[in-house]
């Protein structure tokens, strides 16, 4: 993360890749590296929203998915990539069983990254959970943490990260799910967060 002129995207499946490549191959001049979560390779785009949720894509070049409850947010669910199915199905988890109602941010461009989503989002609440497939040291997580830290530092307290598991990542995709967060993480890391006030 964070090489000069190197713009790091993480493909969704709220966000027709078709897309970004044609924007990127009229407009982008510099090198682009593509993060992508082989579970994504088999799963259709969507827009199905869940019931009391709706679903908003910023009009940025790499837009940013946002899934935000119709009533005001109790915290904010920030990730990228793959990760997203899993936050999807934990904020229905989190809604039914705890009555917690979870904003998902999910941007498409993980470096350059804008902040300005974020801070509006925990501006009313301070709970900012990020959830990502690396481990918490020297991650993506880090960086939205100091960035946070520098404008926004009165929530610092309210912030919490789920990552994986610091092992290598195993091909069978049983143990994997052992290494990896998943939405049931999610959800315990979630009512924590909620519960620490």
């Amino acid at each position: 993360l964070g090489t000069p002129d190197l713009t790091i995207l993480a493909t969704n499946h709220r966000i027709d890749p078709k897309d970004i490549y044609n924007s990127i191959f009229i407009n982008h001049a510099s090198p682009i590296l593509f993060i992508e979560n082989k579970i994504l390779y088999g799963k259709n785009l969507e827009d199905y929203t869940p019931t009391g949720f709706i679903l908003e894509k910023s009009n940025e070049k790499f837009p940013t998915v946002r899934i935000r409850p119709e009533r005001p947010a109790d915290l904010t669910i920030l990730c990228y990539g793959g990760m997203l199915l899993d936050v999807e199905d934990a904020i229905e988890e989190l809604f039914e069983e705890y009555d917690i109602f979870a904003e998902i941010i999910c941007p498409y461009s993980i470096y350059p990254f804008n902040i300005k989503t974020i801070i509006e989002s925990i501006s009313s609440h301070g709970k900012l959970l990020i959830v990502e497939e690396g481990i918490n040291y020297s991650s993506f997580s880090s960086e939205i943490i100091s960035q946070i830290a520098e404008v926004f530092p009165k929530s610092l307290k309210n912030i919490k990260r789920l990552g994986s598991t610091i092992l290598p990542i195993p091909n069978c995709r049983i143990l994997e799910m052992d290494i990896l967060p998943n939405k049931n993480g999610i959800v315990n890391k979630a009512v924590e967060l909620i519960n620490n006030e």
